[in-house]
């Protein structure tokens, strides 16, 4: 049988190819990535590499994530120097991906820095800004704190950038420490379900909500998806999860 071509004959629906992109990549595995990223080049409406490198970017396998983040630095690399901003918005959104991307900067910073030369500092902010935005730990401040200290020469307008990050990471510490486990208890109060809580390697706290029966449901931290730095801001998107989980479990 003839397969047919995936990019001249593709049956998805246009609205629907980023979320095809996404959830091929994030529960699939490496045949599809692969597969993507083989075909990234035959791709040639900018709408279009878009989606495929967000969809790319949904992999939950770190060695992928550092091969596509390999090639945003590579000069005979499928990915256009424009187009990485992409990679690094998307990978920084998961919550593999903003570990995975912090890490990746600082394994390869000589080569990063090398690459982008004087548009450096920009493309620091592009790959920080995940990790900044949902970071919750000391640990996770202290080796934010240590990055800058360590590369401030070199950062230039990121420096600004990061400052305000380490102080966001500082209200999402504050705010777990004064509220989690208070909305953990309400949450089990309302729903009868226990509540186990355990740090992740994506610096982020993981609750994982265990009813009587054998479904469970994962609550992520707060911090994600930007927006307002303030306390009240953080508050209220992890209390809109929470709310979120609630409405699903009454749902089951």
């Amino acid at each position: 049988m003839e397969v047919p071509d995936p990019v001249a004959e593709n049956p998805i629906d246009p609205d629907l190819k980023l979320v095809t992109y996404r959830v091929a990549i994030r529960e699939g595995g490496q045949d599809e990535f692969d597969f993507l990223l083989d075909h990234l080049p035959d791709f040639t409406v900018a709408q279009d590499v878009q989606k495929v490198l967000y969809g790319l970017a949904e992999s939950t396998d770190v060695a992928n994530l550092n091969v596509l983040l390999d090639l945003t630095i590579e000069s005979d690399s499928p990915i256009r120097s424009q187009d990485a901003i992409y990679v690094y918005r998307g990978v920084g959104d998961t919550n593999v991906g903003r570990r995975a991307q912090f890490d990746w900067l600082q394994a390869r910073y000589d080569d990063i820095k090398a690459f982008y030369g004087t548009w450096f500092p920009e493309q620091v902010q592009e790959i920080v800004q995940g990790f900044l935005e949902t970071g919750n730990t000391q640990e996770d401040i202290d080796e934010m704190q240590a990055f800058l200290d360590e590369h401030v020469a070199d950062l230039g307008a990121a420096v600004t950038t990061i400052e305000q990050g380490i102080d966001r990471m500082g209200v999402n510490l504050n705010w777990m420490e004064e509220n989690f486990e208070a909305v953990l208890g309400w949450l089990e109060d309302e729903t009868g379900v226990v509540a186990s809580t355990t740090t992740t390697t994506t610096t982020t706290t993981t609750t994982t909500l265990i009813s009587n029966s054998t479904s469970n449901t994962t609550v992520p931290p707060p911090g994600g998806g930007g927006g307002d730095d303030g306390a009240e801001s953080t508050s209220a998107r992890l209390l809109w999860t929470v709310l979120s989980v609630v409405v699903a479990l009454l749902l089951l």
